[in-house]
Formats: C-alpha cells, sequence, structure tokens
C-alpha cells in the first residue's frame, strides 16, 4: 500500500449536500395510483468528466502521432457524492437509475483484539498472499460475485498528526466538503480493518 504522501485521497460522508448549480437536473413526474399525477421533484445526476492527456514519444520517430489516454478527472463539488459504474455519473443518496448503492460491511470485531484487521474481512473474502511480484497480501472473492459498484469500508485506524502518517505505509488523509480533516493510520492491526 502507498503512503499518503503518494497517493490521490478522497472520502465520502454519509450526508448528501445541496447539489450545485451545475449539476444536471430534470423535473420527474409521476403517475398515482388514481390515474393523476404527483408534484415533480427534481432529480440531479452529475455526469462524469474526462481530462484528455496527449503523451508524445520522445524516441527516434518525430513521425508518431501522441497517444491521447482518457482518465477521470475527480471534481471538488463530488467529494460527498457517490459514482455510479453502470451509469457513469455522479449521484447523492441513491442512483436514479439503479437505485441505492450497495454496502458491504465489514464482519463486527471489538477493538483491541489482536489480528482484528483480518478477522474484519467480509463473508466471502480471503487475505492471501498476491501473485503480482512484490505485491505482498492481496485480497480475493472465493464467494458469490461482488457486484459492480459495491462499496466496502470506511477505512479504520487510528487517527494521527500529519508528521506520523507520512511516515507511515497505512495512512490516509480524509477530506470532508474538500477541506482536509484527518489521517487516518491502520498500522497498528488490533485498531485497523481488512482494509489496510
Amino acid at each position: 500500500m502507498r503512503s499518503a504522501r503518494n497517493r490521490p485521497c478522497s472520502s465520502r460522508t454519509s450526508w448528501a449536500p445541496d447539489p450545485a448549480p451545475s449539476q444536471l437536473c430534470e423535473d420527474v413526474k409521476t403517475e398515482t395510483s388514481d390515474g393523476g399525477t404527483s408534484e415533480a421533484s427534481e432529480v440531479c445526476v452529475k455526469k462524469e468528466e474526462m481530462l484528455e492527456l496527449n503523451i508524445y514519444n520522445h524516441g527516434d520517430d518525430f513521425n508518431t502521432t501522441p497517444e491521447i489516454i482518457s482518465i477521470k478527472e475527480e471534481d471538488p463539488d463530488n467529494k460527498d457524492s457517490l459514482y455510479c459504474e453502470v451509469c457513469k455519473s455522479f449521484f447523492f443518496n441513491k442512483c436514479e437509475v439503479h437505485g441505492p448503492p450497495l454496502f458491504i460491511p465489514d464482519t463486527p470485531v471489538p477493538m483491541g483484539v489482536p489480528d482484528r484487521a483480518r478477522q474484519t474481512l467480509p463473508p466471502g473474502l480471503e487475505i492471501r498472499k498476491s501473485g503480482i511480484p512484490d505485491a505482498g497480501l492481496g485480497v480475493f472473492n472465493k464467494g458469490e460475485t461482488v457486484p459492480v459498484g459495491a462499496h466496502f469500508g470506511p477505512y479504520q485506524g487510528e487517527l494521527v498528526d500529519r508528521e506520523e502518517a507520512m511516515s507511515s505505509g497505512y495512512s490516509w488523509v480524509v477530506y470532508r466538503s474538500g477541506q482536509r480533516e484527518e489521517y487516518i493510520d491502520a498500522k497498528k492491526e488490533m485498531h485497523a480493518n481488512w482494509m489496510r
């Protein structure tokens, strides 16, 4: 796992802020059981924004065209939203097409138990040595297929200061509403969960 200084980080909170004006919104009317229509409600969905990077090969062949790679650029306004992998759009509370997100909870284990991190692994998953060279341990599914878009977490550990987080390979910086809030370090297994 990479340290907090080397990886992009974001977080999600359980509350949904008011939609930003830049979001795509539409009025939706629903039909009632007596054949009438109910009041219109507003449905807001933020579409994924793509950033294209031109990567040039600076080798001997100067006549080649640049390779264009599309990557997702995280919108700062979407720090508290979720992303639908099927619709390719951000949403608050639930995807209007696919419904509420699926959260897969950890196996409950009290804090302070030795080897707590491994014991919190949800049913159907296992931790074992990865086949990827120098990758260490990995998490593997040995149960039913995990649905696309399923959410695990949250990442658990101890709150630490910036200096301690930077020296640990198990720290994440947590942002709320675009502001850095705290550092969570999962170095101690008795205070962490399987996501370390």
